[in-house]
């Protein structure tokens, strides 16, 4: 049975490389115009310390080391499976929008009375805007809070289901991909329409048609299908964080918010919704079954003690 930590770093590897041939099949160049040093250092700034580092049992400083690399990990697993969406949305076809306005008819929830509720009450609408925008910091306190409590093994499974989510997410994009029930209910014509819920129509026809050939790889788009991702790291984020009692509700709050935003801001069926909780659920009880990667075992298990190396001592 594999650890969590060595799960990670070989799914990555895995997925980086299906990535390079995903984009050689569809033709798809990376764009480096506008990447500069400090990208660059995004990448690799997280992982240095490990490369001078001896662990001498100073648990703190453990404990900061292994925090930057999570970090470092999380953006890696974010970009690269970011990345890889835009292959797979090359390789779809047509949209599945008719057979999730289905799932929503049984489900009983009227997607346009939910929109109007919340774009009549302004401050519940402002709040989901920001609340759906979280998913962008959320993941950095989450990684703090775990790797500052010493709970390593929570926080290599949570970078292990971060992974696996990303990867359902982009090959259900091939298979089902979406507009978005915003696209679909609301004419142009409404003002204030979220992007988040229509940008990425126009980004998957340009590459269906070859006309998007080029991929700025600092302004990759999040490509909406079913699951909703959204709706994932809802899930994911709650559950990592469920073991801190002290930050657990404002978390529960916040995730919670998230999860209401993904259909009005995100623009998401009802059934993409459901089936990023669904998928997530999976994932979180499969990740059980990794063999688990403590702060400790992991510091002795570096390769990294050669002669030379910067030694740190209380």
């Amino acid at each position: 049975m594999i650890d969590s930590r060595k799960f990670t770093y070989i799914s990555l590897l895995l997925l980086f490389l299906v990535t390079i041939a995903l984009m050689a099949m569809t033709r798809l160049l990376p764009g480096f115009s506008h990447i500069g040093m400090g990208a660059c250092l995004w990448f690799f700034t997280p992982f240095l310390p490990l490369l001078i580092y001896r662990s001498d049992g100073i648990e703190w400083l453990d404990r900061t080391i292994h925090g930057f690399e999570c970090f470092g990990l999380f953006f890696l697993i974010s970009f690269i499976g970011c990345l890889a969406s835009y292959p797979m949305a090359a390789l779809s076809s047509g949209w599945v929008d008719g057979y999730l306005l289905s799932v929503d008819r049984i489900i009983g929830i009227n997607w346009l009375d939910y929109w109007w509720f919340s774009k009549n009450h302004p401050l519940f609408f402002e709040m989901l805007g920001k609340a759906y925008a979280s998913i962008a910091y959320t993941p950095a306190a989450i990684i703090a809070a775990l790797a500052g409590t010493g709970r390593f093994d929570r926080l290599y499974r949570f970078l292990a289901a971060h992974l696996v989510c990303i990867v359902v997410t982009d090959v259900a994009l091939m298979f089902l991909p979406a507009t978005s029930a915003l696209a679909h209910f609301l004419p142009p014509q409404v003002p204030d329409r979220p992007m988040a819920g229509i940008g990425h129509i126009a980004i998957i026809q340009g590459l269906r048609d070859g006309t998007l050939s080029t991929i700025e790889l600092t302004r990759l788009a999040g490509l909406i299908t079913v699951p909703s991702f959204h709706a994932e790291a809802c899930v994911l984020y709650s559950w990592a964080v469920w073991t801190l009692s002290k930050v657990r509700l404002p978390f529960l709050i916040l995730n919670g918010l998230m999860m209401l935003s993904t259909p009005v801001i995100g623009g998401h069926y009802f059934t993409d919704v459901l089936a990023g909780i669904l998928v997530a659920g999976v994932v979180i009880a499969a990740s059980g079954y990794l063999k688990p990667s403590t702060m400790y075992s992991v510091m002795r298990g570096m390769g990294w003690r050669k002669p030379g190396l910067v030694t740190l001592s209380a």
